[in-house]
């Protein structure tokens, strides 16, 4: 938003432009404090406003991060050049103007000088949850929370904190990986980092100077599968959202697999779906011993395990599946779900898919679909036809958490058993007979060949109008996709399919992003898809990430939109996103490129100047500014000779 402007339409040669008076006073007044600064509009931070301002370094990594805090609050600071040597610690005073950053406003310094050594402030504490939602960088906090993930990089040992209400990204300087993190209870002092682009934000994380500020109240309770065994049905216990989430674990036998996607796990109490990226030597029917983070599921009832660590103890036997009496009035019973189960139904149709074909069928007043998941492809079944079916029941909800319906996961091809064949002149049977013949008479008697002749040619019509929709979803390079209310894909293009590693828009469908190759992301799509869904209003041109079948990862300028039916009902979303990954790869080379000439033009003894074809002053050397008894940089830039 551009505050106290003013907006003059002119034009020249038959555009109209806007031109924008900002106001700017003629004397800027000098800002002390942080807040001073972080206030300013982008407009205004642009102006270059003095600053002045004593603080006490919190966070430094020479070339790249510089975080000053004063008596209330944190500025992400731009050293100036010969950078000073600098530690965390430091009491600095600093001189410089405001910038208006990527994301916020920030100081650029033109000179730091060190005063001695100060206290670091008293960081604040606080829930992950109130970091995500804040948004803020360059703060000095203080979290607490469980080790979910601990790796060694280039710039640090980076982890994964969680807390009941969220989960973080923190990564702490040191050239020695830190051991023995995982799954232990630690105490966190770091400083915020928001990353943005164009104004929007788009990740935040904790950087930590170096593992002294990392200290360890409860310590990793080494091999997770030492845990005591819990039984499953504890896990879906309501808990308060006080203390921590730690690893649980549980043995039982594996119902179901999707491959490399996720298994169900049950005991005598209850099921699980445990999701993890390899189910290799898994198989139905064996006795597994699982450790994992809970998770809640946004599209059912109940919790997932995520991050599992397992082990195969032998060979068990899949428990006795409940029998479900499909008379009863109520079938949507959250005590059913995960749990391997038996049923009726009448088999009315199928769609058949690479890695699982799909039976529709109808429970009592319910249809439901029945996923299968492969032992022999080539089975067909008659439809209609009467059916016993054995798989994993697992409801399916609405936004606000109420059971709307339910799938069964059959374990393979063997648990879909014919009772009947379906009589020959079955009441659907009868009726579309019927329905043929008297629509048959009617053309007869009323339009004959005529009529017959204009249904073919609206039918070829609304063939070739639908094939020219694919051909065009399929030619432009955007990607587009559509999903219904629990996440599941409806449909897409070919482009999209291609993203997802998979051949055609038909191996999509039916999947969730918890099956593709993206599944690690899943979570925070699936968290953009509840909030337009919940919402009702869209969320446009937004930049994220995206895990590609080959491993690497792209970005994406996405859009997603409410469909709605025709009373107005959000029914699902459609979604749309472009391929940006080169246009950032550019982005940033001329961004280094920029930083280049930059240096150069600072260093360089002549003085040189670039003007625009405006003939308005862009670039110059220091020299040139000397010579011309310039003060500011900024004095200069975007004016004219005039």
């Amino acid at each position: 938003m551009i505050r106290d402007a003013s907006y003059v339409p002119v034009s020249s040669e038959g555009e109209k432009t806007a031109q924008i008076d900002q106001s700017k006073p003629k004397e800027l007044p000098v800002l002390t404090k942080a807040w001073q600064v972080r206030d300013l509009t982008p407009e205004k931070a642009a102006w270059g406003y003095p600053v002045h301002l004593t603080g006490v370094v919190i966070y430094y990594e020479p070339k790249r991060r510089l975080v000053i805090h004063d008596d209330i609050s944190g500025i992400f600071v731009f050293p100036p050049e010969p950078e000073p040597t600098l530690n965390v610690g430091d009491k600095v005073e600093v001189i410089g103007v405001s910038d208006p950053g990527t994301y916020a406003p920030v100081i650029r310094a033109t000179d730091i000088k060190v005063l001695g050594k100060a206290p670091l402030p008293e960081p604040k504490k606080t829930t992950i949850n109130q970091l995500l939602a804040a948004q803020e960088g360059s703060q000095w906090v203080e979290i607490t929370g469980v080790v979910q993930s601990a790796t060694h990089t280039k710039d640090g040992t980076v982890i994964w904190l969680a807390d009941m209400s969220g989960r973080i990204r923190c990564l702490i300087k040191t050239e020695t990986p830190m051991t023995n993190l995982l799954d232990a209870v630690v105490q966190v002092q770091g400083v915020t980092a928001s990353r943005g682009r164009d104004r929007r934000f788009l990740e935040l994380r904790v950087n930590v100077s170096s593992p002294e500020f990392v200290k360890v109240l409860e310590p990793s309770p080494g091999d997770p599968l030492s845990l005591p065994v819990q039984p499953i049905a504890r896990l879906h216990e309501f808990r308060s959202q006080q203390g921590l989430q730690r690893r649980v674990c549980f043995e039982g036998v594996i119902t179901c697999i999707r491959s490399n996607s996720w298994f169900i796990l049950q005991d005598d109490t209850s099921g699980v779906q445990v999701y993890t990226d390899s189910t290799d030597g898994l198989a139905v029917g064996q006795r597994v011993k699982v450790a994992g983070y809970p998770t809640s599921l946004t599209w059912t009832l109940g919790r997932g395990i995520r991050e599992p660590v397992f082990k195969v103890l032998g060979e068990g036997k899949l428990p006795v599946p409940m029998q479900i009496d499909t008379s009863q009035t109520n079938l949507l019973v959250p005590e059913w779900n995960f749990r391997l189960v038996k049923l009726s139904a009448t088999a009315l149709g199928q769609t058949f898919r690479a890695d699982a074909p799909e039976l529709q069928l109808q429970v009592g007043n319910l249809p439901i679909v029945a996923t299968v998941h492969v032992l022999n492809p080539q089975v067909r079944w008659k439809t209609p036809s009467q059916v016993e079916v054995t798989g994993v029941y697992i409801l399916t909800t609405d936004e606000d958490r109420s059971p709307i319906s339910f799938a069964l996961h059959v374990p393979d091809t063997r648990h879909v058993r014919v009772i009947s064949a379906g009589p020959l002149l079955t009441t659907r049977r009868v009726l579309t007979v019927l329905a043929v013949i008297a629509i048959g008479a009617c053309v007869s008697a009323l339009w004959g060949v005529t009529l017959q002749r204009r249904v073919n040619i609206r039918t070829r019509e609304l063939a070739e109008t639908r094939q020219m929709l694919q051909t065009i979803l399929n030619t432009i390079p955007q990607r587009v996709f559509w999903k219904d209310l629990n996440g599941r894909y409806l449909g897409c293009n070919l482009a999209f399919a291609k993203d997802a590693g998979l051949s055609s828009p038909e191996e999509v469908v039916g999947k969730t992003d918890y099956d593709l190759e993206w599944r690690k992301d899943a979570d925070r799509y699936v968290a953009d898809d509840r909030e337009v869904i919940e919402t009702g209003r869209a969320k446009l041109e937004y930049e994220e990430e995206q895990t590609r079948p080959d491993g690497t990862r792209a970005y994406l300028l996405t859009s997603k939109v409410p469909l709605r039916n025709q009373d107005g009902r959000v029914i699902g979303i459609l979604g749309t996103y472009t391929d940006i990954t080169e246009h950032k790869k550019r982005e940033q080379k001329m961004e280094e490129m920029g930083s280049l000439l930059q240096t150069m033009l600072e260093h360089m003894p002549d003085a040189i100047y670039f003007k625009d074809r405006e003939s308005r002053f862009v670039y110059y050397s220091k020299a040139f500014l000397k010579h011309f008894n310039v003060k500011h940089p900024d004095e200069l830039r975007g004016k004219t000779d005039f």
